[in-house]
């Protein structure tokens, strides 16, 4: 068996870097994005970039531990900030797709303005066929983002796929890592 300490920081430092990469795509410069990936021994818990910490900064030190309820603790177990959007959009995919271990959205140069476009990815390139009958379309309203009820409504649109396209929004993926949940984010961007 695995040490879970061990695996816990590999975690959080793939997570990390996931951010910085998105930082290095100029994707989330204002704040406009999360990156989130479940806790290895608490599965009801996600890992989260604290508050104001700017993607290329970041360090798996910079990692907060979100609880079911929307609290936060630092690794120390002191009480942390968050984004809660991040909280109400993250946690209801968390919660209902176990399978999943990491989850992304960002606002991007060209999935948000497709993401206007109310439509499906069309398997018309090579990369778009990886999301041929394996995304989906959440068309149901502006993303609501004070509270759980707009995420568990993307968790019901995302169902078992791996990406969902958010009406007027923008893009979130999904996977079995931080750099799985982040490749299939920037194919499908």
């Amino acid at each position: 068996m695995a040490d879970p300490v061990a695996e816990r920081a590999r975690l959080l430092d793939d997570l990390a870097t996931s951010y910085r990469l998105f930082a290095a795509l100029r994707w989330g410069e204002l704040g406009d994005g999360h990156i989130t990936c479940r806790d290895t021994e608490r599965s009801d818990h996600m890992w989260l970039l604290r508050y104001r910490v700017p993607f290329e900064q970041a360090q798996s030190s910079d990692m907060v531990l979100v609880a079911p309820d929307g609290s936060a603790t630092d690794q120390d177990g002191r009480p942390a900030r968050i984004n809660n959007t991040a909280y109400h959009i993250h946690h209801p995919i968390h919660e209902v797709r176990p399978d999943v271990t990491a989850a992304a959205h960002v606002h991007t140069a060209w999935g948000t303005p497709f993401a206007a476009e109310r439509r499906m990815i069309e398997p018309i390139t090579q990369e778009s066929t990886l999301f041929f009958e394996d995304h989906a379309l959440f068309d149901d309203e502006e993303v609501q983002i004070l509270s759980c009820d707009g995420g568990k409504r993307i968790a019901v649109a995302l169902g078992e796929y791996r990406a969902v396209i958010l009406a007027n929004h923008g893009l979130l993926t999904v996977g079995s890592s931080p750099a799985d949940a982040i490749g299939w984010f920037v194919l499908m961007e």
